[in-house]
């Protein structure tokens, strides 16, 4: 087996427990940490849901730091658009398959 299904199916393993943990606890759970645990499953699915040939990256930062420079420098082309004037991205940037 490959690394990305041996790391597919230990997701996987914990997606069902978490499922099954919520189902177990019903009403006895806190309903924001039930909300947010359903958030995350939902997130994590979609995730799985791009395959493993898809790579997710955030870069994190404050305004005006350089996050835009550094995702050109490692993507090696200019594809986010850098400014003097901050702050210049105003949307995500995807590429969609």
């Amino acid at each position: 087996m490959s690394e990305a299904t041996v790391g597919r199916l230990d997701i996987a393993g914990r997606i069902t427990g978490l499922e099954t943990a919520l189902r177990a606890g019903g009403a006895r759970l806190d309903p924001g940490a039930v909300h947010q645990a359903r958030v995350t499953l939902d997130r994590t699915g979609d995730r799985l849901r791009l395959g493993a040939e898809n790579t997710v990256v955030a870069l994190v930062g404050a305004t005006g730091s350089g996050k835009s420079s550094l995702f050109n420098a490692l993507a090696g082309m200019e594809i986010s658009e850098v400014g003097v004037r901050r702050p210049t991205t105003n949307s995500p940037i995807q590429n969609e398959p």
